[in-house]
This record gives C-alpha cells, structure tokens and sequence, in this order.
C-alpha cells in the first residue's frame, strides 16, 4: 500500500471526517470507582469445591458480581474517553507543533479476543499450548501471531495491535496515532481497501473510528 506522495492536509485526511472542533482535550479522569467496584472487579465463580472455574481458553469465568464490576468500572473510567469519529485539531500532533502532547489517540477498528481467534482457526494458526493458569500468555501471542498475518494480507506493516479504552473490545488494529497520523495516513483510496481487508478478515461491522489508547 502507498503513502500520499504529499503529507495530508488536515481538512482532507480521515482525522478530521470534514471538520475540527476547538474544544481542548480532556485530562485522564481520577478513578471514583467505589471501594465495592474494586473488591470484586476480578471475582471469578466457583465450582462447589471452592475452585474457579475455566472459561475455554480464555482463562477463568467471572462470577456475576465480578462481570458487573468491570461494566461499572469501565462506566466510570470511560464515560468521558468514548470513541471518536472525528477529533479536534488540538489532539493532532504536526510536525511544526512537536511540543504539544495530547493524549494518544489511534484510527483504529475493534475486537475481540474471540474474533482474532476465529481469524486464526480460519488461517490455520495454532494456538499454543499452555496450562489454563498461563491462559493471558496463550490469548497474547495468538493475537500477535494474527495480527502478522492480518499485515501480511493488507501488504502494510506499519498496522499496530492496540488495547483502546473501549467497552466491549479488548483490543484494536491501528492504522495510525494522532502522533503519526502526518507520515503513516494512507491515501484514501488504499486505506479503504485496508479497512476492507481488515473488516472481512475479523468480522467487523463498524468503520474505523478514533479510540483512547488505554495504555497511555
């Protein structure tokens, strides 16, 4: 896939869909999350000996008190980092304004850990064999290893496997930051076949939209 042979200007580049806001970017919010939320985020159900119990390969199942903790912690840390389908100008980064440091930002599509694994079984991709007590290192590398194959059948090398602050997707493939939107951004034309190739392999609805990195 090709890069624009000139830098994108912002009224034409997919991060800004038409228009900029000026309203300013938001802080990180403090967590308010009660002390209840946080007893029992990671509350797993027990079987009737008292252990937890395995949730295929996705590690343990949540008790019902442990699922509404997440929702309601993930309520209250997201409510004002929701995803975006276009950004103000004040949360790109220009190559002439390199002091300015936002809060990053990828144009990125969602999934979950199930759909990469669908994508992984459809293209032969095995999964490693680990003790269920090891079930994050087995879901990590087998969304590593998709994704390489996913960059593989866009022919761009340069897509990023993100965690977004999202509520129900665990993990997302960037196409590019608000900090490298200026050199990474495809031209139109092929970021739309990307977005295509990306959307059939892992059974995406939704059109790309810009998502809070959860890890910054």
């Amino acid at each position: 896939m090709s890069s624009p042979d000139n830098s994108p200007s912002l009224p034409d580049s997919p991060s800004s869909s038409g228009s900029f806001e000026s309203s300013q970017s938001p802080s990180r919010p403090d967590s308010p999350a009660s002390s209840d939320i946080l007893d029992y985020l990671y509350e797993c159900e027990l079987d009737s000996n008292g252990n937890k119990i395995p949730d295929g390969i996705l590690g343990w199942k949540l008790s019902e008190r442990g699922r509404a903790a997440e929702d309601e912690f993930c309520k209250v840390n997201f409510k004002d980092r929701q995803p975006m389908s276009q950004i103000s100008s004040t949360l790109l980064v220009l190559p002439e304004t390199p002091y300015n440091h936002p809060p990053v930002l990828y144009w990125a599509l969602p999934f979950d850990t199930q759909q990469m694994l669908d994508f992984n079984e459809r293209h032969g991709i095995p999964l490693v064999d680990v003790p269920n007590e090891k079930y994050a290192m087995r879901i990590s590398m087998a969304v590593k290893q998709g994704m390489s194959r996913l960059r593989d059948l866009c022919e761009l090398w340069s897509l990023k496997l993100v965690m977004p602050i999202d509520m129900k997707h665990e993990w997302g493939v960037g196409l590019y930051s608000n900090y490298t939107w200026y050199d990474e951004a495809l031209i139109p034309e092929d970021e739309k076949d990307v977005v295509e190739i990306i959307k059939k392999e892992l059974k995406i609805e939704k059109p790309p939209m810009w998502y809070y990195d959860s890890l910054s």
